[in-house]
């Protein structure tokens, strides 16, 4: 006896479409979807009014009905040669046939119909003087929804599925381990906030737990036989300018996608996530050692809500240029374990700052100022990573 036809762990952009799909093709069918975070109206970041962190037990920036997404920049990118590897399993036009299906459904819950960077010449004339310099451009139409609507969008999206009958949203719930019976998984058991346990039985599950959840995804698999494998990983540092510096890019692609090669030893490098008139935010993601902070970065759609592109929290003159990065990998805590896994003391970010009248040769004034180290943070890397 099931207690759902399906059940989905974790309510992020794959458990949503999930349901929206099951709701599409099979309403009469129950559908249970649980996540480590609340509802999307309950959400709620201390820090938005405190400027600071309070580290949470489970943060609402990260986890809950929308995952990251709830608080983001809200950009789609419209490109199959952006955002993933979907092309190495199927064809482009399948592929570019699931990006516009995907795309429409956003439309449907109130998604802005404008999009960035379609058939613009500006593109064309960019992509020709990059190339002179050896950069490349991608090619991407961006559909930008701004923190405020994306919020909007994904808040319709829960409210349409809530109202359907044979729909359950349980917020404040995790997934402890699958059960399975002779070799085909029957259902999982679940943990609410009250640390109570309970089985809950479905044909079909489908575990979708996002970045947060990698760690027990993986775990889920080794205990099943099943072999995984991590994607590269990569390094970002988030650079903060005046808009003026790029207005020229962002007014027609809104995100200048740019891939450069170094001449030495041919490694990637690439811009993403612009924000124009944006802000930066923190991330924490949980982990052994307590997790990682992170910074992200968000753009409202409403002009009058933009900035000048300076963080709103930063201590320096509102003249300076600001660049910011993670000093992950400055120091090895460990490093007599080369060949095995190094625990790297997370600290606080690198702040580099300039004046304007040192802008043309930035490299002759720019100074560190560190902050002082985050207590009790860690972040694992395998060997493999570094």
């Amino acid at each position: 006896m099931y207690d759902y036809d399906l059940l989905i762990i974790g309510a992020g952009p794959a458990g949503i479409f999930t349901a929206l799909e099951m709701n599409r093709l099979a309403p009469e069918k129950k559908v249970l979807v649980v996540d480590s975070g609340s509802s999307i109206d309950h959400r709620a970041c201390p820090a938005r009014t405190s400027g600071q962190c309070a580290h949470c037990k489970t943060c609402s920036i990260m986890n809950g009905w929308a995952g990251a997404g709830a608080f983001s920049d809200g950009k789609l990118s419209l490109s199959e040669e952006v955002g993933g590897n979907l092309t190495d399993y199927l064809p482009v036009d399948t592929v570019r046939q699931l990006i516009h299906y995907a795309d429409e459904i956003y439309l449907q819950f109130g998604a802005p119909k404008k999009i960035y960077g379609k058939s613009d010449k500006f593109a064309e004339e960019l992509a020709y003087e990059a190339h002179k310099e050896n950069i490349q451009l991608i090619p991407c139409p961006v559909r930008h929804m701004g923190t405020e609507y994306s919020f909007e969008v994904l808040r319709a999206m829960y409210q349409y599925l809530a109202a359907c009958p044979n729909f359950t949203f349980w917020e404040h719930t995790t997934a402890e381990t699958l059960l399975v019976e002779e070799g085909t998984v029957q259902g999982a058991w679940l943990t609410n906030s009250k640390g109570e346990r309970k089985l809950v039985r479905a044909p079909y599950v489908i575990a979708a737990p996002g970045r947060g959840g990698a760690d027990w995804l993986h775990g889920i698999a080794q205990q099943n036989g099943l072999s995984t494998k991590n994607n590269a990983v990569d390094i970002g540092v988030r650079v903060e300018v005046p808009n003026a510096v790029m207005d020229r890019l962002t007014t027609h692609l809104y995100e200048a996608k740019l891939v450069y090669y170094s001449d030495t030893f041919e490694n990637k490098v690439r811009t993403f996530c612009m924000n124009p008139g944006g802000i930066v935010s923190e991330e924490h993601y949980d982990g052994e050692g307590g997790g990682i902070a992170v910074v992200n970065g968000h753009s409202y759609a409403d002009e009058d809500k933009r900035t000048e592109n300076r963080s709103r929290r930063s201590r320096f003159s509102r003249r300076s240029l600001r660049l910011a990065a993670f000093s992950c990998f400055s120091s090895l805590r460990d490093s007599e374990t080369a060949d095995a896994s190094a625990a790297l003391p997370l600290r606080a970010p690198l702040l580099f700052r300039f004046s304007r009248s040192s802008a043309r040769s930035p490299r002759r004034r720019l100074r560190p100022l560190r902050l002082e180290p985050l207590p009790s943070k860690r972040v694992m890397l395998s060997s493999s990573e570094r």
